[in-house]
């Protein structure tokens, strides 16, 4: 589980780096419960929501 409960999603690119993190956890073998975003905020998890794109150099 990844505990973001004392931070704030800023931008389109904390977003991204956040829907980054479910690929390259699966890639080493994790499951979906070790890739679990807890905490957000509710504008942190509206956005989350949204469709963010993607991180450049990805």
């Amino acid at each position: 589980m990844i505990d973001l409960s004392a931070t704030h999603l800023r931008d389109a690119s904390s977003v991204a780096a956040l829907d980054a993190l479910g690929p390259e956890y699966a890639q080493r073998g994790k499951t979906a419960e070790t890739a679990e975003i807890a905490g957000l905020t509710e504008p942190g998890a509206r956005m989350h929501k949204t469709p963010s794109g993607e991180l450049a150099g990805g």
